[in-house]
Formats: structure tokens, sequence, C-alpha cells
């Protein structure tokens, strides 16, 4: 599977789970903004370290309430679409420690 792929299924489940509070497009709303020039994900340092919070914390209703997959995926899907990892490349969330998250 590439990030590509395990994005897709993430897009899935961000939009069941954590738009509602922060936007269809991840441009924020009740909660943070995810996607785009005004995230702020280096706070966390690395994709594992955000991995850990999303799956502990969110979604906010019911945090840890999700499948460890879902959590997967919808990291990945933010990796993709903050351009932080290339689409194409392999997932391997034994590498996510890593993944620097840029500032």
């Amino acid at each position: 599977m590439t990030f590509e792929q395990a994005a897709v299924n993430g897009a899935a489940v961000f939009a069941a789970f954590c738009a509602g509070c922060h936007g269809a497009e991840g441009q924020g709303g009740i909660g943070p903004a995810l996607i785009g020039t005004d995230v702020e994900l280096d706070d966390y340092g690395t994709a594992d370290v955000l991995l850990g919070f999303i799956s502990s914390e969110m979604p906010q209703n019911a945090p840890g309430s999700l499948q460890t997959q879902q959590y997967l995926e919808v990291t990945a899907y933010l990796l993709v679409k903050n351009n932080i990892v290339w689409p194409g490349n392999p997932f391997d969330p034994a590498k996510f420690n890593g993944i620097r998250l840029p500032d």
C-alpha cells in the first residue's frame, strides 16, 4: 500500500469523524485547521507523535474510539494533504518516527 492509497481511506475517515469540527477540507471550524497554510503540525515533531495524539484524543466526542487502521489512515491523509510525504511512497507506519513535521 502507498501513502496515496492509505490517504484515500483516510479521507473517508476524516469526512465521517473529523470534518464536523475541522471543516470538510480540513480548513478549520470549531477545531483548528489541519490542512493548508495555517496548520501548525510541527508542534508534534514527528508523524508518530501526531498519530499518538490523534489516536488518544480524537474524535473529541469519543476519544480513542476508532480502529487502529482508521487512525493510521487519517494520519496518512493529513500527511499527504499537507505535502509532508510523497503519495507514491510505501505506507509504513513503523517509519512514522522518521517523518518530521515541517514548521
